[in-house]
């Protein structure tokens, strides 16, 4: 049992040397998946948001059908397709409005978050990696229904930047610690 515990200590220690080696490597390609979550954020209010807000419910039952006609040709049961089509076949004007406002808020909440991340507000780590772990689980779960090859890769971009801002949110409070630990010697 000692030599497991040394073994992971072992472990432990090179992985603490390579990221103090890389940090700034890591924060970059974190500020750059970051960037990359804001530009997605825009782009849903650019085309969600909007585009359900103008659209008239005729056309809503269109896009409706056409994004999931493929999912329930392959599976009539699906749960969440058929919810879906449900949803969009009773939309109103005011049901369209709604869907706007929520995936503006949505987008919206996307955008403040990497704001955050990005003025290093130190509450927001945590949030946002556990948000994105619970995207990439319900992608996942998706992909067990639609078998769509780009749920895996934003599961994959979600997890990858849920883990860059753990690494982060790990330097950043160890430098915080410094600090305080400098202002209490001085």
């Amino acid at each position: 049992m000692a030599k497991i515990l040394s073994e992971i200590h072992h472990i432990v220690v090179k992985i603490n040397a390579f990221l103090r080696k890389f940090a700034k490597t890591i924060f970059r390609i974190f500020e750059v998946s970051i960037i990359i979550k804001g530009i997605d954020g825009i782009l849903e209010i650019i085309g969600s948001g909007i585009l359900f807000y103008v659209a008239k419910p005729e056309r809503m039952d269109r896009i409706v059908l056409l994004l999931t006609e493929h999912e329930l040709s392959q599976d009539p049961d699906d749960t969440f397709a058929n919810l879906i089509t449900g949803l969009g076949q009773h939309l109103s004007v005011g049901g369209a409005r709604f869907g706007a406002i929520y995936l503006l808020a949505h987008a919206c909440i996307k955008i403040f978050m990497v704001t955050m991340l990005l003025s290093k507000k130190m509450w927001a780590y945590p949030v946002v990696a556990v948000a994105l772990v619970g995207f990439a689980g319900y992608q996942i779960y998706r992909f067990t229904h639609t078998h769509s090859a780009p749920l895996i890769f934003f599961s994959c971009f979600d997890i990858f930047t849920a883990i860059l801002t753990i690494l982060v949110y790990r330097q950043l409070k160890k430098e915080e610690l410094h600090r305080a630990k400098v202002l209490a010697t001085a």
